[in-house]
């Protein structure tokens, strides 16, 4: 999010933390606009968390960088950045995400929690069949669904086998392969009404239809066991898989046998990663694959990998669906206590579907809270103003024209201080706004609903109103996104696009200091990294022959793939750990480093030179960016009046 980049960056926009013995005195003053002293030193604290005590030399070098900070907000705003739709469109999505965690009822979501930490203290194997339902479905759509699931749910509950009504009914397209299978999983690993079925339904029986936004499903609970909490393990990947030929599906089994056996003759499970996974990604770390849980993983990856009971140990190679793999456990924790758990189950629930009832039950308390009075007769009017047209999406406000009544006052004598009434056009606006896409159904049943999150609707509204007046810090943070997006929108103009289009005087920049863009000294070198000694004097011979890579490697590899692997590049110094013993020089030579012998073609020594700007662009590019910020601000300085009380920074740090 281009917000966070500009915030991680310049970090300058206010906090709601107040520095308790500071006065109101005003400290910085642009165009007649002002900053107090406690503004700017919460600002000041929020931001240099590691400094125990302010002195005032960094209190007067971090003001300096704040008065840049404003002088380009309020360069944004004199340019009517606030006032583009672009801008008005992005914030008041901010807003709407920073007044979420108010609109929820704190209980509602405490429950949800403990909820949450009672399930992940087991592990559910759970089999499934599922009937899809259309995105848009009709009634009709809805209805042969219900049926078909309901059909199996009987078939599954008069002794009929699970895994074989999987196969032949289950529109999940995994079913073929792993018969409705799941595996093992826990809490957040599935959607929560799937979970909750799970959950709820007892080892060995199979849980009456649910349904979800894939489709119906009935759940058959194979297994429930203690939570194995998580692991932290490596593994070895040899890509195998349904488009690979026999030939390929030979060698990668070859491989990975070949791969085993250097483990148990005591080679290094990381550097056997480095140099043979073909999962480069974890490779390049010695395999590690990091911490994971349940659910994370293929179920036949999980079961080896859990299985495994001491730190060191690894498997046998086995096959998935992705290729061979040898997994080697790093380590294992369990489940935490509640509290040690509570700070990250708390993120996954906010921000997991399951949260979404607790805004329904802050409206509940809102309602009370306010003395919110509710007209539900009013919606009566609307059974006969609205037709059939609407599940076709044509039908027109008009039909309600001369609906007027009120239908929601809110008596809130606390925040707004002020009575807020919704009527029966308001209703008539949100129905329409509700149109699209909706199932046909009886025009009661359609109003009753929709008059129910039509109340929500109002009742969360009113409150996203009065948040500023209610909460001082949900106020600071609007007006740092408010900040932050205008900083980014006049940086983007007047630093980083400039710089970016900018080919002339980028080019000049790069001129000017060319010295600081230098390669160091390089070798154009070849690696071949062997098995042993004996490979290495075949590939010694063969180099010096000039002998095709190709052809070395499919002679050197006949027998073992992984008798010789073959790299190349141009290494700094220090670069590749296999050049560290090397000579600077042209030539051939074998060097022996750790368990490898690596015969070193250097095809050739590269002095230090200068590096082209292509080579560079990037990093030039960021720095010429600094030096138009720079030149910018001292433009600002010069544009702007502004003044800075010295004597209140005294009082500030006192």
């Amino acid at each position: 999010m281009k917000l966070k980049h500009v915030l991680a960056g310049l970090a300058f926009i206010a906090s709601g933390v107040l520095f308790a013995q500071s006065t109101e005195e005003v400290l910085l003053t642009i165009e007649g606009n002002t900053v107090s002293v406690s503004e700017f030193m919460a600002i000041y604290n929020k931001n240099n968390v590691e400094i125990e005590s302010a002195d005032k030399k960094s209190v007067e070098d971090y003001l300096q960088l704040y008065l840049n900070f404003k002088l380009k907000v309020h360069e944004a705003e004199v340019m009517g950045y606030d006032t583009v739709p672009s801008f008005v469109n992005e914030l008041g999505g901010y807003v709407d995400q920073l007044a979420a965690p108010y609109l929820v009822d704190d209980q509602f979501t405490e429950d949800l929690i403990k909820e949450a930490y009672d399930r992940s203290k087991s592990e559910i194997r759970a089999s499934h069949i599922m009937v899809k339902i259309p995105e848009n479905p009709t009634p009709a759509d809805t209805a042969k669904a219900w049926k078909q699931i309901n059909d199996i749910y009987t078939k599954a509950n008069s002794g009929v086998d699970f895994t074989e009504l999987a196969v032949k009914f289950s529109e999940d397209p995994s079913a073929a392969q792993n018969k409705g299978d799941l595996g093992y999983f826990t809490v957040f690993r599935m959607v929560y009404p799937f979970e909750s079925a799970a959950y709820n339904t007892p080892v060995g029986s199979v849980s009456k239809p649910i349904r979800t936004s894939y489709g119906y499903h009935i759940i058959k609970v194979d297994e429930k066991i203690p939570a194995r909490g998580e692991i932290k393990a490596a593994h070895i990947m040899i890509i195998s898989n349904d488009k690979s030929t026999p030939d390929e599906l030979a060698k990668a089994k070859k491989k990975i046998t070949e791969i085993y056996n250097e483990l148990k003759a005591g080679a290094a499970f990381a550097k056997l990663a480095n140099t043979y996974s073909d999962d480069r990604g974890s490779a390049q770390k010695g395999g590690d694959l990091g911490w994971f849980g349940a659910g994370k993983m293929v179920p036949l990856f999980e079961e080896k990998a859990f299985a495994l009971k001491n730190t060191g140990d690894y498997t046998e190679p086995f096959l998935t669906q992705f290729g061979w793999h040898i997994v080697k456990l790093e380590d294992r924790k369990n489940i935490g206590t509640y509290d040690e758990e509570y700070d990250a189950l708390k993120k996954k629930v906010k921000s997991d579907r399951r949260s979404l009832g607790s805004e329904h039950a802050l409206v509940t308390k809102l309602m009370a809270s306010y003395n919110v009075k509710v007209k539900s007769k009013s919606k009566s009017d609307f059974y006969t103003s609205v037709d059939s047209t609407y599940f076709e999406n044509k039908w027109e406000l008009s039909k309600a024209s001369g609906l007027n009544g009120v239908m929601i006052i809110i008596n809130d004598k606390t925040y707004g201080k002020k009575k807020v009434t919704y009527t029966q056009s308001d209703f008539a606006e949100y129905l329409f706004s509700r149109m699209r896409g909706q199932k046909k159904v009886a025009i009661p049943m359609l109003i009753d609903k929709e008059f129910k999150g039509f109340v929500d609707a109002k009742i969360i509204d009113y409150e996203k109103s009065i948040l500023t007046l209610k909460y001082p810090e949900y106020k600071a943070l609007v007006t740092e996104y408010h900040d932050g997006i205008l900083l980014f929108e006049i940086m983007e103009k007047e630093v980083w696009k400039k710089a970016m289009s900018d080919s002339t005087g980028l080019a000049a920049f790069f001129e000017a200091n060319q010295s600081k863009y230098m390669w160091e000294k390089r070798l154009d070198a070849k690696m071949y990294i062997c098995k042993d000694q004996k490979v290495a004097d075949e590939v010694f011979k063969m180099v010096t022959d000039n002998q095709p890579d190709s052809v070395i490697i499919a002679e050197i590899n006949k027998d073992s793939e992984l008798a010789l692997t073959i790299r190349s590049g141009k290494y700094q110094v220090g670069e590749e750990d296999n050049l560290k013993t090397v000579k600077w020089e042209k030539g051939i030579s074998t060097i022996t480093t750790g368990n490898s012998v690596v015969v070193v073609n250097v095809m050739k020594v590269m002095e230090p030179t200068n590096k082209e700007l292509k080579e560079v662009k990037g990093l030039v590019t960021s720095s010429y960016q600094d030096e138009l910020d720079k030149r910018w601000v001292e433009e600002l300085r010069a544009k702007y009046t502004y003044t800075i009380n010295s004597e209140a920074i005294d009082a500030a740090i006192k």
